[in-house]
């Protein structure tokens, strides 16, 4: 009896082995034919079509760069350098520091040059000039020429100029008791005192002669010889 059940289970077993001894719900889906399908891979279209998009860079996306070659000239703004300034005439060589004549000019040097020294031996000193300022510089320039640390009646020259130059002096020798005036565009008025008698040296009493010197076009002109007590 137990031999027989003993065959009973190994043919059992034997028969689940080939072909299976189980339910048949339980059957591998092996079984059945196998079928190839031929539907198009739409799976992974599907899945590409709402693949969500890459996550955005953390680097920072450069600019695209302008076109230089497309971009129009007729736009582009005037530098702030370049606006034209009002035009008041060119300024003479002699001019500096906003004044038609700088005393401190190389034309006012090289005309000082040539009165030599001053009593004392010294080179003259520049002391003032026109106060004309540039674009409205007259045609006849002056300056005045003193002794270096004189007094009240030591001598000192008019200069005159012209377009740059140096045209002389108002005197010949130069002059105690000086001063100019007055001018205008073509002319400059010169005072000259004196000291007649005994007075002191700072309030002479010969005087004033008034000279008035004229720039014609091309040379100056006083309009009264000066009187000896002043030429000496």
């Amino acid at each position: 009896m137990a031999s027989r059940r003993t065959v009973g289970l190994l043919t059992c077993a034997l028969a689940f082995v080939i072909g299976g001894c189980s339910d048949p719900r339980s059957a591998p889906v092996t079984a059945g034919p196998t079928t190839t399908s031929t539907r198009p891979a739409a799976t992974t279209a599907s899945s590409a079509a709402h693949r969500p998009p890459p996550a955005p860079s953390a680097e920072p996306q450069a600019p695209p760069e302008e076109s230089t070659a497309a971009r129009p000239q007729g736009d582009r703004q005037p530098d702030v350098t370049a606006r034209p300034s009002e035009d008041q005439g060119p300024a003479p060589q002699s001019a500096g520091h906003g004044y038609c004549l700088d005393i401190n000019s190389e034309v006012v040097a090289h005309a000082v040059a040539t009165l030599g020294t001053a009593p004392g031996g010294d080179p003259w000193q520049p002391q003032a000039g026109t106060e004309a300022t540039t674009g409205h510089c007259p045609a006849l320039l002056w300056m005045t020429a003193q002794t270096p640390r004189g007094t009240a009646s030591s001598p000192e020259h008019v200069l005159f100029f012209h377009d740059n130059t140096y045209l002389g002096t108002a005197a010949a020798k130069p002059t105690a008791f000086t001063s100019v005036t007055g001018s205008t565009d073509t002319s400059v008025t010169v005072q000259y005192r004196w000291i007649a008698g005994d007075e002191p040296n700072c309030c002479p009493a010969g005087g004033p002669v008034t000279v008035t010197y004229t720039w014609n076009g091309t040379a100056v002109v006083p309009d009264r010889e000066l009187p000896p007590e002043v030429t000496g």
